[in-house]
């Protein structure tokens, strides 16, 4: 379980060149037309936005 009390079947981690490049790929035409198959095929999908932690940094407990 990630956050809340939703299960999941599948989890997608993705890493893009920067968010710049991240917003103009969605805001592209093209992925709009693919992205309607997508909200079609899934039911939900939730996107988390994070940051690298760099090297030796720990999760806080």
């Amino acid at each position: 379980m990630l956050v809340g009390d939703k299960t999941w079947d599948v989890i997608v981690l993705v890493e893009y060149p920067s968010s710049k490049v991240f917003l103009e790929m969605v805001n592209s035409p093209e992925y709009h037309k693919a992205h309607v198959d997508r909200e079609q095929g899934l039911e939900r999908t939730v996107l988390y936005a994070t940051s690298p932690m760099g090297a030796g940094a720990r999760f806080s407990e």
